[in-house]
């Protein structure tokens, strides 16, 4: 029997809320306040962005699909824009909790991660996945927030499927999100 792990909606709501107050605040703020053309650049980039935020947390809140399916024949990562999707038991080579600029995920070490790469929807998803996989070393990346039930939790079913203990240490990793992609591009 398939075991299904749903986001929390309340957080997606407050993250989709949160997101919206600021895509609001910097629309209001290009139109209505008297600021020089870098700090208006700055709004644009702060409208854009979080308007992507509220864009893809609002889906999430609206999407009744299971963040994860933990079944016979292995996972079904959805819990992210950039999620791989299935990933049979026998490509899982070893899980561990990570800590990325404050964020706690699940990576989880597959065979051939550059084929696993290049399922990522886009040219942009592929790059975050890149990314990814260079400054963590784990093309899949489970975010916390994006499941109900603690990531301990979530192993130890995955390791019950497996039959066997595929847990690494805790990872901290050190560099930003945004050093990464720029080492990727340049």
């Amino acid at each position: 029997m398939d075991l299904l792990i749903y986001p929390k909606k309340s957080t997606i709501v407050y993250l989709t809320a949160g997101s919206a107050l600021f895509t609001t605040c910097s629309l209001g703020l290009f139109f209505f306040a008297d600021l020089g053309l870098f700090k208006q650049a700055g709004l644009v980039a702060g409208f854009l962005f979080f308007g992507l935020c509220t864009y893809f947390w609002g889906k999430k809140a609206l999407n009744s699909r299971p963040s994860m399916v933990i079944g016979d024949t292995g996972i079904v990562d959805n819990a992210s824009s950039i999620a791989v999707g299935p990933i049979p038991w026998r490509d899982i080579v070893a899980l561990q909790v990570l800590l990325v600029e404050g964020q706690r995920f699940l990576g989880i070490d597959v065979c051939d991660p550059q084929r696993y790469a290049q399922r990522a929807g886009g040219a942009l998803a592929r790059l975050a996945v890149q990314s990814n996989l260079k400054k963590t070393g784990y093309v899949v990346l489970v975010p916390q927030i994006s499941l109900a039930m603690p990531l301990e939790e979530v192993i130890g079913h995955i390791e019950t499927r497996l039959g066997r203990t595929a847990t690494r240490d805790a990872f901290t990793c050190q560099k930003g999100i945004a050093q990464s992609i720029l080492e990727l591009v340049l």
